[in-house]
């Protein structure tokens, strides 16, 4: 985040104000996707490819390139993506695109088959829900601790218990939704914080009328949020002639230990939270 205030602008006219950082000033309410901000299960499948079932995964994806990555290296591919589903960057191996083609799925239904395979490991594996923790779960923590926020809601496009457990485990009484966003965010205070990894669904907060009096924070370096001349892949009139905070942070940091976490809570926390 900055220090100072950032304008965005478009042919020379000025579309978007970066506030300062004291983004947590919406403090009724604190709304947070779970997906790569909390955690990354997308990540963790593709870790658990390459160093826990290596043999069996190498049998259809091509993963030669990745299997000598270190861990940031790892997560700088996946963050990189230009698809929320992280086997859209995956290969097939030339074997197991051969089996598709006498089972007659042709090239034409690849992604779906990539999508069925990315949802079924994620409503089936437990495993994706206990690795890695992103930066922000740790400034939750602190924020719950502090008592600052009211209430706190962490969603997900669809229901799932091991996400269910995980935030009943390690967050306690912090509420879980899903579902429609159109319908959920209807039911928010005005006074909301946003924290989406998602760009898209700032899209649909402001088709709900939502957009206006509230904080937004969006996870940067996912690739997936910008198109190739590197703007956001939703209007750039979104973003204007309201009346809302807006900042970025990096959503990307992974940490094993408390010894390698350096909270966003420490640094919002010493600022002025003033509006």
């Amino acid at each position: 985040m900055n220090n100072e205030a950032d304008i965005m602008y478009n042919n020379g006219k000025k579309k978007i104000i970066f506030s300062t950082p004291n983004i947590f000033t919406n403090s009724q309410c604190i709304f947070i996707e779970y997906n790569d901000i909390i955690r990354s299960p997308g990540f963790n499948l593709l870790y658990g490819y390459l160093h826990n079932g290596y043999e069996e995964a190498s049998k259809i994806f091509d993963l030669s390139e990745l299997k000598d990555l270190d861990l940031d290296s790892l997560y700088n591919f996946y963050s990189n993506s230009l698809y929320r589903n992280i086997l859209y960057e995956l290969k097939f191996t030339d074997a197991f695109t051969n089996l598709l083609k006498e089972q007659g799925i042709d090239e034409n239904y690849i992604d779906s088959f990539k999508d069925n395979m990315y949802e079924k490991a994620l409503s089936s594996v437990e495993s994706l829900y206990d690795r890695y923790y992103l930066q922000f779960s740790d400034s939750l923590h602190a924020l719950i601790r502090s008592g600052f926020v009211k209430r706190y809601i962490i969603y997900n496009e669809t229901d799932n218990k091991f996400i269910r457990n995980d935030i009943s485990d390690t967050f306690g009484g912090v509420d879980f939704a899903y579902g429609d966003l159109h319908d959920i965010f209807k039911t928010l205070p005005r006074d909301t914080t946003y924290v989406f990894s998602d760009v898209k669904k700032i899209k649909i907060l402001n088709e709900c009328g939502m957009m206006e009096y509230s904080s937004i924070l969006l996870g940067d370096r996912y690739e997936y949020n910008y198109d190739d001349e590197d703007n956001y892949v939703i209007p750039i009139e979104i973003f204007e002639d309201k009346i809302y905070k807006f900042n970025t942070f990096d959503a990307t940091i992974l940490y094993d230990s408390d010894d390698e976490i350096k909270p966003l809570y420490d640094f919002w926390n010493n600022t002025n939270n003033s509006i």
